[in-house]
């Protein structure tokens, strides 16, 4: 009689609920809650597909409200689709000859960047700017400047038309 009780087994106490995340967000809280990178928020900040950064406060760091994040992830924003993942050595059949992949060239670029799109030492491209044979840059503040892509296209399309080195 005394031996035999029926006892419920033990069940541990429900964790307490998580807090929720606080309603302003750094540029790195607001990547990390979107799971984007902080170059890939920015990106679709600017673009308008993701709020944009609310200046001043207290710390007068930019800061990103999360409410408004949640609405612009509800509505739904678009990523660009994910690359195909390389196949590992010695899959399928034939072997195909090894392909040399270029970097994704940013729209704007530095003199250093936008030297090496051209495919020109910066040195040269510094010489180019000063003696004014080079497209003009774009002024994002005072202090920087970039090339287009675009603009450097047309001008290496313009050089390459009129037989010029």
């Amino acid at each position: 009689m005394f031996g035999h009780s029926r006892r419920r087994p033990y069940t541990p106490p429900s964790p307490p609920p998580s807090p929720e995340p606080a309603r302003w967000l750094s540029l790195d809280q607001a990547a990390q809650y979107v799971s984007l990178s902080q170059v890939a928020f920015k990106r679709f900040a600017q673009e308008g597909q993701l709020p944009a950064a609310v200046e001043g406060g207290e710390t007068r760091d930019p800061k990103w409200d999360r409410l408004a994040i949640d609405a612009a992830m509800e509505s739904g924003y678009q990523t660009e689709p994910p690359q195909p993942k390389p196949r590992p050595a010695g899959f399928g059949f034939q072997k195909k000859p090894r392909e040399v992949r270029l970097p994704e060239w940013p729209r704007g670029m530095p003199a250093e960047i936008a030297a090496a799109y051209v495919g020109l030492p910066l040195e040269a491209w510094n010489g180019i700017v000063a003696a004014g044979d080079a497209p003009a840059p774009v002024a994002l503040t005072p202090e920087h400047r970039v090339w287009l892509r675009e603009t450097l296209d047309a001008w290496l399309d313009q050089k390459t038309a009129r037989g010029a080195p």
